[in-house]
């Protein structure tokens, strides 16, 4: 392989890791210093297209992953070369099957952008997730996930569903159940009357992924579209292709209990409009969210909650060293690796507001907040880094300065974002 001397040597010892097939031996991978690469991103930084749905810049993008690559050619360490899939490779996946494919970013809101496209109501993920007011923030630390208080980057689940079927006027309706067999035969008759279903479910218990992706975490959104002997159809926003899931597993998934727990959750549209006038809709929400993350009454939420989360961070000093790594650690957990993440969905909203912008006739305000916003999601990436560093250096965690560093990403950004006026 072209960046990679000892790519099968690499690729076998990896398998056997993945196979959990592996002996007692240590795996490595190097970091290395890319000047390179820095100094290309500087250069090209106007051409790299963040936004989720603009075309990307193929030649821009080719020179990028090239460079990232090249400089580790003699590393002789366990990693395998690997380029992030594109928004280029929808259009070849799209041209071998013969139709239009988008990936997904969130599992509910994808969902549901999937769901309203079916039945004729073309509008794109970001521009859900706008519309249902579901960017947010929130420190419940009396509610534990993993033992850990939960921080959360968005509203609760279901309330895209709830919010897109009040702000678009969308007849959705929503079905939990008192049994597993009424989910079960529900479900199965929903699916004969010919109906793609949306169902909540834990990532845990769905068979068709992999053991080292499986977490417990109870509200994992899913489209379910058909059946076939015992097993059901699934179209999942973190699959690129189709899935199957028994029976068994599927109700598992839908029935779990603890946190968040799902009570076989099932939502499908009555009925659709097919136009609408989204120029009010977007101002209100837009509005909305402005309102809910000053609110100063709520001690958990907007930028109370971030402050309170800051202050938590801070009184890290006094508590044992393994507790306090493992508070950092669920920080960036919650952030980075369960669903979407908190970059994410800054980054996804930043969409929304280009989108928004493009509405408006080019909006020049909502295009400024847009790039603000994709600074935002940059920087809570580059937080969680300065976390991960932290929690592995084997020097004394600098608290102070990981507070200070959170509170100014989100609190100093956040109200200059809520500023603006639409």
């Amino acid at each position: 392989m072209k960046y990679k001397k000892n790519f099968y040597e690499a690729k076998e010892r990896m398998d056997t890791f993945w196979k959990r097939e592996a002996k007692d031996e240590i795996r490595v991978q190097f970091t290395v210093k890319n000047r390179p690469l820095e100094n290309l991103l500087k250069s090209k930084k106007n051409e790299i297209s963040h936004i989720l749905n603009e075309p990307p810049q193929i030649d821009v993008i080719f020179k990028i992953w090239e460079t990232r690559l090249k400089i580790r050619t003699e590393l002789l360490d366990d990693s395998v070369p690997v380029a992030q899939m594109s928004h280029f490779d929808e259009g070849i996946y799209g041209a071998i099957v013969g139709g239009p494919i988008t990936y997904l970013y969130d599992a509910e809101s994808g969902v549901i952008s999937s769901m309203l496209r079916h039945h004729g109501l073309n509008l794109s993920e970001p521009m859900i997730f706008g519309i249902s007011n579901a960017l947010n923030f929130a420190y419940i630390p009396f509610v534990k996930l993993g033992g850990m208080p939960l921080v959360a980057y968005r509203s609760i689940p279901k309330s895209i569903v709830k919010n897109i079927k009040k702000n678009l006027g969308v007849d959705i309706k929503l079905e939990t159940f008192s049994s597993k067999k009424k989910g079960e035969d529900r479900l199965d008759e929903l699916l004969d009357e010919g109906k793609i279903v949306g169902a909540q479910s834990s990532m845990y218990w769905l068979s068709y992924i992999p053991n080292d992706m499986r977490f417990h975490f109870n509200a994992h959104n899913l489209l379910i579209y058909g059946k076939e002997d015992n097993e059901y159809l699934i179209s999942d926003p973190v699959f690129q292709m189709s899935v199957r899931c028994d029976k068994e597993s599927l109700s598992k998934a839908r029935f779990t209990k603890g946190v968040m727990a799902p009570k076989g959750l099932l939502y499908y549209p009555i009925s659709v409009p097919t136009e609408i006038d989204l120029k009010p809709i977007i101002a209100k929400n837009i509005k909305k969210l402005s309102k809910t993350m000053l609110r100063k009454f709520v001690p958990i939420a907007g930028i109370v909650g971030i402050k309170s989360l800051a202050k938590a961070i801070l009184k890290l000093k006094s508590k044992e060293k393994k507790y306090a790594k493992l508070f950092l650690g669920n920080i960036i957990r919650m952030q980075e690796e369960i669903g979407t993440g908190g970059a994410g969905f800054r980054f996804m909203y930043a969409s929304f507001l280009q989108e928004s912008s493009e509405l408006f006739e080019n909006d020049a305000v909502l295009a400024e907040a847009s790039k603000m916003m994709l600074q935002v999601g940059d920087e809570y990436r580059e937080f969680a880094l300065m976390i991960a560093k932290s929690i592995k250096s084997k020097k004394d965690i600098d608290f102070e300065a990981i507070s200070k560093n959170f509170q100014k990403i989100c609190l100093e950004n956040m109200s200059q974002l809520l500023d603006f006026k639409v």
